[in-house]
């Protein structure tokens, strides 16, 4: 799965009154709308963004909730929301997607 990154869509006035440099991104959303609450982050992956560098090494560990691409000729995953904490995913997908105690869900079914 290709890794997602997040940086706020800045005006070129915002980009000059700013310390966020263009290459300089954010693990999470949340991360990113934390530091801009007023504007829209925008999500990239691969090389949208040439060199990116995170903002913040330091940030907290990431739970991701994922499933499976429905395109089975395609093996890769779709974050549906990253977390903070486990419990919060866990929570998430519980809530959402019927998950157990430790959130799991199954992908089978029977007639």
């Amino acid at each position: 799965m290709e890794k997602v990154y997040y940086q706020p869509i800045l005006t070129e006035k915002e980009w000059g009154e700013t310390d966020l440099h263009s290459f300089e991104v954010y693990h999470t959303y949340e991360h990113a709308k934390k530091d801009f609450p007023n504007n829209i982050i925008g999500a990239y992956s691969g090389d949208e963004i040439e060199n990116p560098t995170y903002r913040y090494d330091d940030e907290t560990p990431l739970f991701y909730v994922d499933v499976p691409n429905s395109d089975i000729s395609d093996e890769g995953w779709i974050n549906v929301k990253t977390f903070e904490t486990r419990q919060d995913a866990i929570d998430f997908a519980k809530e959402h997607f019927h998950a157990d105690d430790n959130g799991m869900v199954s992908l089978i079914s029977q007639s």
